[in-house]
């Protein structure tokens, strides 16, 4: 599927990556991949509050689109991993990934392979 291409051409784009995922708009995981010899910093309750978390800030984000653009990532740097979210289509593309991760290089190669995908 389109899903499994997209992540597991985001998982090649760095070792510091630890996972992806894409979540539909309803919450609904329809993919993710996660680092070999990686474990899951948070229990299966927080990832969905998490995933809860995510829509409703991404959310809140396009109230703000008619006026300054629609969102095409944000970005936030905890003490233990940095955790991005990228809209795809109606869906959201959540990444983790080391702290020591070259993040910027790392949002520049998930924007490429989104709009590859968009084109396929």
């Amino acid at each position: 599927m389109i899903y499994d291409t997209m992540c597991e051409k985001t998982m090649k784009i760095d070792e510091a990556i630890r996972f992806v995922g894409v979540y539909t708009h309803q919450g609904e995981m329809v993919c993710n991949r996660m680092r070999d010899n990686t474990s899951s910093m948070i229990t299966s309750e927080q990832i969905q509050m998490s995933i809860y978390y995510a829509k409703l800030r991404h959310e809140t984000r396009e109230h703000l689109s008619h006026d300054i653009g629609k969102e095409e990532f944000s970005l936030t740097k905890y003490e233990r991993v940095i955790r991005f979210t990228v809209p795809f289509e109606n869906d959201l593309l959540l990444l983790s990934a080391d702290t020591d991760a070259n993040y910027i290089k790392i949002v520049d190669e998930v924007l490429k392979v989104i709009k590859e995908t968009k084109r396929s």
